[in-house]
């Protein structure tokens, strides 16, 4: 917030603020010179109208205090503890010459949002849910909001902490232009607390659309962290001052070409070739071929994991550090912590949008110039490492967002990671332990009297649309990283998944909003709510049966709506090959999970696959359980095999990796025509069976399960399995025959109304691996019709 007068306040200290109930709070500022008499009243107004008596000592003028500013022209004041409450206070800061107020400002909760996305997409992004919000819980909502993406921007950077954010206030409900832009994840996160504490919940709204965890840890915290100082310093994103002013003095330089127009050469000039716009350089660059990312985000060679750019003369560089290697597997590695780890690949998102824009264009998407100029023997003596955009500097976000902040006190963290912090691997441990280093070090308290004062610190997992085609399982990983760190630390943390919210529905922010409310309420307010998403806490193996237990279940466990069956688990035995099991819950506090092909089960996993279609299990508040696997043994896990049990004719899925979530077809007619129906009433497990009615072509119908979709990651590969088997019931008088793609034989299908199981075995000496899955029958008559169910592999 802009002040011209002589008391100079950080900008979370203004009208419509909120101040943590229940902890002193700490306001601080700045005067022109040492040693000015500062004071300070605080004023309390009731807001519901009601008269208060010139006697009553909680109301009017409640706290007077004074002091003196230090030699640099600071001072410091530190308010007792306050209680929650609706009534207004005013802040009245008086010097010999000038005099501040602080109108409007409630005591509440107050709670910091950061990181990526979910957080950071808008309310004018997202839309309303369906259920009125309530009047009298709007005005109790306050959001300190800094404008997002103008630190991409390099003359605005600081090495240094700032003190304030010079156009950054309090918004209010009424305040409509400004409200559009905060966080619709923090919108409904007030709002639900709002409505079940019943006093003001201030939210400061840092989230932003990339924000690898780097940005947000100090220059100290990472200098006297020789693990991560080492790491950035292996991807050349680590900086002293120096080498920081250098990399800002090239981006200005670089942004001067543009103006002058000898960056980039006018198409239509006689003689001149045109010249991509995605490979600009320095010309003082020898080694380095810069790409310029027109969100800002300038990347460099050994960032880009692919083959090496070439340079303007058409030659290729030499010398370059090794490219990164795409991990291919479909099996998740093991755990442990490799020295020789590929390095990372920063910006990810960012580098697949390269647009083409003309010089104008360009020129709003570069970085305006820096207010320092560095000396041409600062930039020519960094000019031999790669050039850093300002979306890549470290400890961006700390300088600018979190250091401003200092001394606020809070009720506790929301935080939703990045989706390039699944790169980090092993020491993303290590990064989040310096992060809430650096968190205590802002917020505090500096002195925990009471354990309930610590902030809690809740964490969201990746979504499953972060997934990576060529490490597919790296996500997955990297969220059973952060389920290891709830239990690793000794605080109050809280973790989120995301992936049963695969539908891009403009309303699903409200939902991780109520769902992350629903974990503070649990973290500080009450035990009937849950503090985390369940997660399984106790295995027992009792014969062929694996007893499950969990956390955080509240009134129950249950399954989500429309679901008959509990899926999506897997059990193996001592070839380490997991296969589907049935599921059940048991009083609505432990599964039971089993195979009957298994008969000494040693392991167990819950939608352990990078995109789980099938990992809808809950607890009775909403919050899903967490996917998880018994052990990190290297394993073959179960692959997607949502059609298998022939419950659903669509499901969620992605037909190209480019494309978002969406309902797609579970099955296909290839030959014939045929409709697909659901079937409750006949069916020989699980909710439903397949109906088909069919007109055969030239005798013959054929279906099957669409493998194509980028998200059932075919081929599907069974290494235990060597023959299929599936339940069919023939409701014609009339015998069939069925074929299956791949697989040796046909089958009959015989006359009766009865179930009849079919099996094939598998063509191939070779293991077992489906791209393509047809079922072929053969029927002479016209029409006809045949139900399908409980599709399965077995060796």
């Amino acid at each position: 917030m802009a002040q011209t007068n002589d008391i100079r306040l950080p900008s979370w200290i203004s009208p419509g603020m909120v101040f943590q109930q229940g902890v002193p709070v700490v306001l601080r500022g700045r005067v022109g010179s040492s040693s000015v008499p500062v004071t300070l009243e605080v004023m309390k107004d009731p807001t519901d109208g009601r008269k208060v008596s010139k006697l009553d000592t909680d109301y009017g003028v409640i706290l007077s205090l004074e002091t003196v500013s230090e030699e640099d022209g600071s001072f410091r004041f530190t308010l007792p503890p306050y209680r929650s409450s609706t009534d207004a206070y005013t802040l009245v800061f008086h010097t010999l010459t000038d005099t501040l107020t602080i109108e409007d400002c409630r005591c509440g909760d107050v709670w910091v949002l950061f990181g990526g996305r979910p957080l950071a997409a808008s309310i004018s992004q997202t839309a309303a849910p369906r259920t009125p919000l309530k009047k009298d819980v709007m005005p109790l909502l306050r959001f300190y909001s800094p404008e997002k993406g103008v630190l991409d921007q390099v003359d605005v950077l600081s090495y240094e902490p700032i003190f304030t954010e010079e156009k950054t206030k309090w918004i209010r409900i009424r305040d409509t232009l400004e409200l559009a832009s905060v966080s619709s994840v923090a919108f409904s996160y007030a709002y639900h607390l709002a409505e079940q504490l019943h006093y003001p919940v201030g939210i400061l709204d840092l989230a932003e659309e990339y924000a690898p965890i780097y940005r947000w840890l100090s220059h100290e915290g990472i200098d006297n962290n020789d693990t991560i100082r080492e790491y950035l310093e292996e991807r050349n994103l680590y900086f002293d001052e120096e080498g920081w002013r250098a990399n800002i003095a090239r981006l200005t330089e670089k942004k001067s070409a543009i103006i002058d127009g000898s960056l980039i050469k006018d198409e239509g000039e006689e003689g001149a070739e045109p010249k991509s716009e995605e490979s600009f350089v320095f010309e003082d660059e020898e080694k380095v071929d810069v790409p310029i990312d027109p969100e800002g985000a300038l990347a460099f060679e050994d960032h880009k994991g692919g083959q090496p750019e070439e340079k303007t003369d058409g030659k290729t560089e030499d010398g370059g550090e090794e490219k990164e290697n795409a991990d291919t597997s479909a099996k998740a590695p093991s755990d442990d912590a490799s020295d020789d780890e590929p390095p990372l690949s920063f910006p990810t998102e960012e580098l697949k949008h390269f647009e083409k824009k003309n010089n104008h264009d360009l020129l709003n998407s570069m970085i305006p110039s820096a207010e320092t100029i560095m000396t041409e023997t600062l930039v020519s003596e960094a000019a031999h490492r790669p050039l850093v955009g300002p979306a890549d500097m470290m400890s961006v976000f700390f300088n600018h967002r979190l250091a401003p902040l200092c001394d606020a006190s809070i009720r506790g963290i929301v935080f939703a990671p990045d989706a390039s912090d699944a790169q980090i691997g092993d020491l993303y441990t290590a990064m989040v332990r310096q992060l809430l280093v650096d968190l205590a070090r802002v917020f505090g308290p500096r002195e925990i009297e009471d354990k309930n004062q610590v902030p809690s610190f809740i964490i969201m997992q990746l979504h499953p649309d972060a997934m990576d085609p060529d490490a597919p399982f790296r996500h997955v990983e990297f969220n059973e990283r952060l389920c290891a760190i709830r239990r690793r630390f000794p605080m109050p943390i809280g973790i989120l998944g995301q992936h049963d919210l695969l539908i891009p529905d403009k309303t699903v922010s409200f939902t991780i909003g109520r769902r992350l409310s629903c974990i503070a309420l649990g973290l500080h307010f009450t035990p009937k709510m849950p503090a985390s998403s369940p997660e399984c806490v106790g295995v027992e193996v009792i014969g062929n049966k694996v007893m499950l237990s969990f956390d955080n279940t509240v009134d129950g466990l249950r399954l989500s709506e429309n679901e008959s069956v509990l899926r999506g688990f897997a059990v193996c035995d001592e070839s380490r090959v997991y296969v589907p099991a049935s599921a059940r819950i048991l009083h609505g506090v432990r599964v039971m999970v089993w195979n009957d092909d298994v008969l000494d089960p040693v392991g167990v996993t819950y939608g352990y696959s990078p995109i789980p279609h099938q990992a809808t299990f809950r607890n009775r508040i909403d919050l899903p359980v967490l996917p998880f696997r018994f052990d990190k043994i290297p394993s073959e896990y179960c692959p997607d095999l949502t059609f298998t049990s022939c419950e659903d004719i669509t499901f969620t899925g992605k037909k190209t990796w480019d494309s978002d979530f969406e309902k797609l077809e579970t099955y296909k007619i290839t030959k014939g025509k045929a409709t697909i129906y659901r079937e409750v009433m006949n069916k020989t497990q699980g909710a439903a069976s397949l109906r088909i009615e069919y007109e055969p072509e030239n005798s013959l119908l054929s279906f099957g399960p669409v493998l194509s979709y980028a998200s059932v990651m075919a081929p599907l590969k069974f290494s235990r399995a060597r023959r299929i088997c599936l339940d069919i019931f023939n409701p014609d008088q009339f015998e069939k025959t069925m074929q299956i793609s791949g697989f040796r034989g046909e089958a009959t299908i015989e006359i009766g109304l009865r179930w009849q199981t079919i099996s094939l075995n598998w063509a191939s000496f070779d293991d077992m691996e489906i791209s393509d899955l047809v079922f072929t029958i053969f029927d002479r008559q016209r029409s006809g019709a045949i139900y399908i169910d409980n599709i399965r592999f077995l060796p």
